[in-house]
C-alpha cells in the first residue's frame, strides 16, 4: 500500500524549526517507505524552481 502526503512539512514549520534546506526535508519525505508522492504548496515561480532541483 502507498500513501499520498499532503503538507508533509506541516506548511513550512518544520523548516523553520530545523537547519535543513526545504530540499533535504522533501527528498526524506519522498524516501520515506510507503510514500508514493507529496503534495507541497508551491506559489512563487521561485519556489517551485528551488524544489524541482530535488528530482535533477
Amino acid at each position: 500500500m502507498y500513501v499520498t502526503t499532503s503538507a508533509p512539512l506541516d506548511c513550512g514549520r518544520l523548516r523553520e524549526n530545523q537547519e535543513q534546506n526545504a530540499d533535504q526535508l522533501i527528498r526524506f519525505v519522498l524516501d520515506t517507505p510507503g510514500i508514493l508522492s507529496t503534495m507541497i504548496g508551491m506559489r512563487k515561480v521561485g519556489t517551485v524552481k528551488s524544489n524541482l532541483k530535488v528530482f535533477a
